[in-house]
């Protein structure tokens, strides 16, 4: 994966169609990872995917997506456009960049402004006894 500093050393162009706010990918096990601008990095597992909505929020789309233990709240605009990747479980990575970047990629691209993860349920704090079927 090439990181947004790999791609900001190369040199500055005025459209780099390098610099993007999602990656696809395919991996035997589907993984999502989250990079949030100059913070945490998360990778979740797509079997732990329970949904996906969609929705406007003043100038901007909002996605929610939530995991088994997680939810990833995804603010920015043509974020639509990802819908059917979403539900194909193609994204490999989601990354928020600053709106400075934004006049580099093309009006169509998806760009994300904002990106965060809350923990909705400490996986370790989960039943450890087997549950009979």
């Amino acid at each position: 994966m090439t990181t947004l500093a790999d791609v900001l050393a190369q040199g500055k162009s005025e459209r780099s169609p390098e610099i993007c706010c999602i990656e696809k990918d395919y991996h035997p096990v589907s993984m999502l990872t989250s990079c949030l601008w100059q913070a945490k990095e998360w990778t979740l597992p797509w079997s732990r995917f329970d949904a996906v909505t969609f929705s406007l929020e003043r100038e901007s789309e909002r996605m929610e997506l939530v995991f088994s233990h997680h939810q990833v709240i995804v603010v920015g605009e043509n974020l639509r456009r990802i819908m059917d990747d979403i539900r194909g479980l193609k994204l490999f990575c989601l990354r928020d960049l600053p709106a400075t970047l934004r006049a580099g990629l093309v009006p169509e691209a998806v760009f994300i402004t904002r990106l965060e993860v809350h923990i909705l349920a400490d996986p370790k704090n989960s039943l450890s006894e087997s549950v009979p079927f």
